[in-house]
């Protein structure tokens, strides 16, 4: 088995690669200009707040920023795509130019997410040998807006497996997690299913990051996910009888659904083995598509979870 250096890059994957090139760019471009970035990006941001705030005021009874990392995150992506077009004046205009400087000399900005510190998903940037977090008031609002560290500092690191994602999701998003033994069929893909503490329900992950590593892994970080948790009675029958109303093909049990689960797992490495990943990356994608709905089904559902903790 490949090392993880030598295994090809995730999407959105935190990882820095051993690029002596982009090391180079970013110790003689990016280092001597970090402050003008900064800047720059809080200009940006300033923008960003305007429009996202109008737009989204409120998510998930928080105001804005909190919760709204993806969203910023996403708009400074677009920002970066058009920045030679800003018009800026002074350090603004110096960290643009400087960022443009890179950009054309080889380097690179790519979005990033993972788990920061063991605390919370984050969204950020990789620019060079930088973590570039645009988002960084959005857990707490007394924050910097723009963070800006070299990588290895930044203590960001990928989701290993669905155990680790189940984990921050309890410890970030206060959720209960459990296996996806309702909608089976879907559960090599979408093996957690989420109770948050306001009785919301959602199937995940439905990343792309969290997808692409359970089909280079092979569905097993799913296969251990469904074995190692348990679903309540209760849960399960409330939630079968909200998704059969809703068209939702369900298991009549509990022990028929994890049976389902199991072999869906089984089912999606053979085809894996037979049909290879690019023709089973397009069949995820479509069979992705079904959980969403399932999720848009649920999105006004609330229950009242009973636990035995």
């Amino acid at each position: 088995m490949k090392s993880d250096i030598e295994q090809p890059l995730l999407p959105y994957e935190p990882r820095l690669l051993d690029n002596q090139k982009v090391k180079k760019l970013s110790a003689l471009i990016l280092r001597p200009a970090l402050k003008s970035i900064e800047i720059f990006l809080l200009a940006v941001r300033a923008e960003i707040d305007v429009e996202l705030q109008a737009l989204r005021p409120e998510k998930n009874g928080k105001r804005y920023p909190l919760g709204q990392c993806l969203e910023i995150t996403q708009a400074m992506e677009k920002r970066f795509m058009k920045m030679q077009n800003m018009y800026l004046r002074g350090a603004a205009a110096d960290g643009r130019a400087a960022l443009l400087k890179f950009l054309r000399a080889g380097g690179g900005i790519r979005q990033i997410w993972g788990d920061l510190r063991g605390e919370y998903f984050q969204n950020a940037f990789l620019i060079g040998d930088y973590y570039v977090d645009v988002s960084n008031d959005t857990v707490n609002p007394a924050k910097p807006k723009v963070e800006i560290l070299p990588f290895e500092n930044s203590q960001l690191s990928p989701i290993q497996n669905h155990h680790h994602f189940a984990r921050l999701t309890q410890r970030y998003w206060k959720a209960h997690a459990f296996p996806n033994i309702i909608l089976p069929e879907y559960a090599a893909h979408s093996p957690v299913l989420l109770v948050f503490s306001d009785g919301r329900v959602q199937f995940q992950p439905t990343s792309i990051y969290m997808t692409a590593l359970t089909l280079r892994d092979r569905f097993t970080p799913s296969e251990k996910f469904l074995a190692d948790f348990e679903m309540p009675i209760n849960l399960f029958e409330n939630l079968k009888e909200i998704l059969s109303s809703a068209h939702f093909q369900v298991p009549i049990d509990l022990s028929t659904g994890k049976a389902i689960a199991r072999a869906s797992c089984q089912d999606w490495r053979v085809l894996l083995d037979s049909k290879g990943k690019e023709f089973v990356g397009d069949k995820l994608v479509l069979s992705m598509q079904s959980i969403l709905a399932a999720n848009d089904a649920l999105k006004n559902t609330r229950l009242r979870l009973i636990t035995q903790e």
